[in-house]
């Protein structure tokens, strides 16, 4: 994808869009290759009753730079902030890393109140923020 000139924000549709359709990288704003700014990924998905129960939110990141960045989580119009503490990948995936050991990755769950979910058409809006301090997300655990 060129994230530089994109005019069009990336918008996956559960149960129509494919797998093809998630690009393998979030850029944050400092990246500067992908136009040093915001690259929001918007997930919609359709519930047909009014939720009740415990719904979760499993995230899991791979960092291949060594700069971290956190990523901010909507809901609906719910906001929060995530930071990851991600580990060091020692497994070497290729020859760069044999030497200069940078990837790491990083997992979260989070618990989604069930208010803020609704009948009918749901957004969640997972965008990359290059901040040095985020706020601590409500909904993580």
């Amino acid at each position: 994808m060129d994230y530089v000139h994109a005019t069009e924000p990336l918008v996956y549709r559960i149960g129509q869009s494919h797998e093809k359709d998630w690009l393998r990288f979030q850029p944050g704003p400092a990246n500067g290759l992908a136009g040093g700014r915001v690259h929001p990924f918007t997930v919609l998905f359709h519930l047909d009753a009014v939720p009740a129960g415990q719904y979760t939110l499993r995230i899991a990141t791979l960092y291949e730079t060594p700069r971290r960045s956190s990523l901010q989580l909507e809901i609906n119009g719910h906001k929060g902030m995530l930071l990851f503490h991600p580990h060091l990948d020692y497994s070497a995936g290729d020859w760069e890393g044999t030497f200069v050991p940078q990837t790491s990755t990083g997992e979260r769950t989070l618990t989604i109140p069930t208010e803020f979910l609704k009948s009918g058409d749901n957004q969640l809006v997972l965008t990359a923020l290059d901040t040095r301090q985020p706020r601590r997300c409500p909904l993580a655990t």
